[in-house]
């Protein structure tokens, strides 16, 4: 299936399983969400990593803006996202939250530079 909608986007900076699930959904496969699998992705970003991340995010679907008119934008569930995440941060400890707080700024930042620019 995945060769027959062009593989993997080497050119994407980012998200190349996205850009593939996307056209997978496009020629009329199916995503499901399964709710017994389980699946540990992680990343110890410093701050300034966090922001590099979400600027090539934000280049990718400048790229690619069929995908957003498409599927949506995805601000509404970062922000369902960094509520969760504050919740666990601040019932953990507070310190933890405000580092939440500052992470999830960086990413926004990111992200927004990254759309407005036509990399």
């Amino acid at each position: 299936m995945l060769r027959e909608v062009g593989g993997f986007d080497r050119e994407a900076p980012v998200g190349e399983d996205i850009l593939a699930c996307a056209a997978l959904l496009k020629a009329g496969y199916q995503s499901a969400y399964v709710s017994t699998a389980y699946v540990v992705h992680s990343h110890n970003y410093t701050f300034a990593q966090e922001y590099e991340r979400y600027l090539q995010i934000g280049q990718m679907h400048a790229m690619r803006p069929e995908l957003l008119k498409t599927f949506g934008r995805p601000e509404g569930e970062g922000m369902r996202l960094i509520r969760a995440e504050l919740k666990e941060a601040l019932r953990i400890a507070p310190w933890i939250g405000l580092a939440t707080l500052i992470r999830a700024a960086f990413k926004y930042l990111g992200y927004r530079r990254g759309r407005m620019s036509r990399a």
